[in-house]
């Protein structure tokens, strides 16, 4: 009697699996244009800003963007229900617990610079609305939506938010 294996894989990597490669665009340049329109199907959204070290900025986002169905704002999913059941699969995302235990499912991330093949850069920070932010190195200002490293999983991803970035002197 031969015995059969079940391998359970977690669902945005069947979702994931689905997908076509050309179908999900790695970098979008945003030229330094505000606001910036910020895609959640876009793995590094180039936003065209430097950001300088030692430097404040205020970080204002909003709209809504969806990952498959399920609606998500700057603060993460939209039904505290979806972020509950997104919770065991939080070790998956870009910006994970290893990270920052606080950052939601499909959170905006910030990055100063990017690394290609290297899902998260050194210096990665978590934007929320109306926060300041004071950069410990200078680089271009990437972001994405805190959704699983590898880029298909970005496939089924809908919407965009909206950001601006200001210097405060």
């Amino acid at each position: 009697m031969k015995s059969k294996t079940l391998i359970l894989l977690p669902m945005s990597a069947l979702l994931a699996s689905c997908a076509c490669k050309d179908s999900v665009p790695e970098t979008i340049p945003h030229h330094g244009r505000q606001p910036i329109g910020i895609q959640s199907r876009t793995y590094w959204n180039d936003t065209g800003i430097t950001l300088h070290k030692g430097r404040t900025y205020q970080f204002q986002v909003s709209g809504t963007w969806k990952d498959w169905t399920y609606q998500a704002t700057p603060a993460g999913p939209a039904c505290p229900l979806i972020n509950a059941l997104m919770f065991p699969a939080r070790p998956l995302l870009r910006y994970s617990p290893f990270h920052d235990i606080r950052a939601n499912y499909f959170q905006p991330i910030g990055t100063i610079g990017r690394e290609k093949g290297k899902a998260l850069p050194t210096y990665a920070f978590i934007i929320r609305d109306g926060m300041n932010y004071n950069a410990p190195a200078s680089g271009t200002l990437y972001v994405f939506a805190n959704d699983a490293p590898w880029e298909m999983a970005y496939a089924n991803n809908k919407g965009k938010l909206s950001l601006n970035v200001s210097e405060i002197p």
